[in-house]
């Protein structure tokens, strides 16, 4: 679930005559986070665990960035056991990461469309 408040103190911001800050923030997460999963995902399989908790670490920030709150908690999460050279037993982190990032995207997309922005 978006943290809608999140995107709103980011429109606080937006100044005047300006490109539209929180679809910029919001494009930008949604071209980058596919690649961060990605990568979560070969570092998981390789057990890797220097580029797992890199890899949760960057989407740990974009989604809390966006509003995605949850999301980066798991990431949060995830990057904590990755830090401590861990990858046994995260697959349902992983899971959950994966299906909160879907659920992300739906709601940013809408926003996008909210804001009368063709999504991508």
């Amino acid at each position: 679930m978006i943290d809608f408040a999140t995107l709103d103190a980011l429109r606080e911001l937006q100044q005047p005559g300006q490109p539209d800050m929180v679809e910029k923030i919001i494009r930008t997460y949604l071209d980058e986070a596919p690649p961060l999963l990605k990568r979560l995902a070969d570092a998981e399989t390789a057990h890797d665990t220097t580029a797992l908790y890199q890899a949760a670490h960057a989407l740990k920030s974009s989604s809390f960035n966006v509003g995605a709150l949850e999301l980066a908690n798991n990431c949060k999460e995830l990057e904590a056991i990755g830090r401590e050279g861990a990858t046994a037993g995260i697959t349902p982190l992983m899971c959950a990461i994966e299906t909160g990032y879907r659920k992300a995207v739906v709601q940013l997309e809408q926003e996008l469309e909210n804001d009368n922005v063709q999504p991508i």
